[in-house]
C-alpha cells in the first residue's frame, strides 16, 4: 500500500498522524511538520530622511521573528524590539543599522540620514578645451535655476583659488552649473550639472 497527499497552506506547525492495520496487526505513524521563516523582520524609518546641518531626526523600528536586536553605524548597544530613538544633533549624513536574531536567524536593517548644507564645491580646471594649460583663470560663475539647464541667478566668483560658495538662497530644489572665465572676461560654457536641495 502506498499513496500521497498533498495538504496545505500550513500557516502554523502542524503534526499528521496515520495508521494502519492489517492481518499481522497495527502500526501507527505521526510526523510534524514545521514553519521555516526566513530570519527576522525589520522595519526601519528615518523622520525626517533629509535635515540641515546642526538638526535631528527621529528613528523608529519594529522587529518582529526576533529575540534580540544591536544597534550599529551612527547609534551602538542593545534595542529593544520595537522603540523610537533621536539622532541628537547631525553635523554630516550618517547611517544607522539594526542587527536582528532569533531562532529563524538573523537580520539587517539600515536606514540613512541625509544632512543638507548649502555649500557647492569644485575644482579648479586645470586644462583648456584643447587640451592646453590654462594659464590666465580668473574666476567662476555659478549659475541655478529651479529647471534643467534654465538658470534664474547666478553668482560671480572673482578668485580662481576659490573653489566653493555657499548658496544662501530661498529653501528648495535646485540645478546648479558652473563656467569659469579667463583674464579677458571669456567664459567657458556650463559644466556638468547637478541637483541639490537647499534648506
Amino acid at each position: 500500500m502506498s499513496g500521497s497527499q498533498q495538504v496545505g497552506p500550513i500557516n502554523s506547525e502542524q503534526q499528521y498522524r496515520m495508521s494502519c492495520t492489517g492481518s499481522g496487526g497495527g502500526v501507527s505513524r505521526q510526523v510534524t511538520v514545521s514553519i521555516s521563516g526566513g530570519g527576522p523582520t525589520i522595519s526601519l524609518q528615518a523622520e525626517p530622511q533629509q535635515i540641515a546641518e546642526g538638526d535631528s531626526s527621529t528613528l523608529t523600528w519594529s522587529v518582529t521573528g526576533a529575540t534580540s536586536c544591536t544597534a550599529n553605524g551612527g547609534w551602538s548597544g542593545s534595542r529593544p524590539l520595537s522603540g523610537t530613538f533621536g539622532t541628537g544633533p547631525l553635523t554630516s549624513t550618517t547611517s544607522f543599522g539594526l542587527s536582528c536574531s532569533g531562532a529563524a536567524g538573523n537580520a539587517l536593517q539600515s536606514v540613512s540620514v541625509e544632512v543638507l548644507d548649502k555649500w557647492l564645491r569644485w575644482q579648479a580646471p586645470t586644462q583648456n578645451v584643447d587640451g592646453t594649460p590654462i594659464t590666465d583663470l580668473a574666476g567662476y560663475v555659478v549659475y541655478w535655476g529651479t529647471q534643467s539647464r534654465n538658470y534664474i541667478g547666478d553668482h560671480r566668483i572673482e578668485d580662481p583659488a576659490v573653489t566653493e560658495w555657499e548658496a544662501d538662497i530661498a529653501p528648495g530644489y535646485y540645478y546648479f552649473a558652473l563656467t569659469a572665465f579667463d583674464a579677458a572676461g571669456n567664459e567657458s560654457g556650463y559644466s556638468n550639472e547637478i541637483r541639490k536641495r537647499i534648506l
